[in-house]
């Protein structure tokens, strides 16, 4: 299924996934997702084994859309006000 860091995902343990969790349907894009889930936090694990601080991972791409948002959103509202207001008879 998928491998990461000398560890592998195998197709049985897969499948138990999908049995053990019923809200999740065995799709193509849903396997796919879990593949790359596992990989993800397979190598996440292993950069953490080697290095607890983490201070080797460049976590930018991660949170800069978050931090961007948060930012334009502040700006908008700290700027820009609302455009209509309604009364309770409107």
């Amino acid at each position: 299924m998928a491998r990461a860091a000398e560890h592998e995902l195998s197709a049985d343990e897969t499948v138990m996934l999908f049995l053990q969790n019923e809200e999740l349907n065995a799709r193509r894009d849903a396997i796919e997702a879990i593949a790359n889930l596992w990989i993800d936090y397979t190598l996440l694990a292993t950069a953490a084994m080697e290095d607890t601080t983490l201070s080797h991972i460049d976590l930018q791409p991660v949170v800069a859309p978050n931090v961007e948002r948060t930012v334009f959103e502040g700006l908008r509202a700290a700027v820009i006000g609302a455009d209509t207001v309604l009364t309770d008879e409107e």
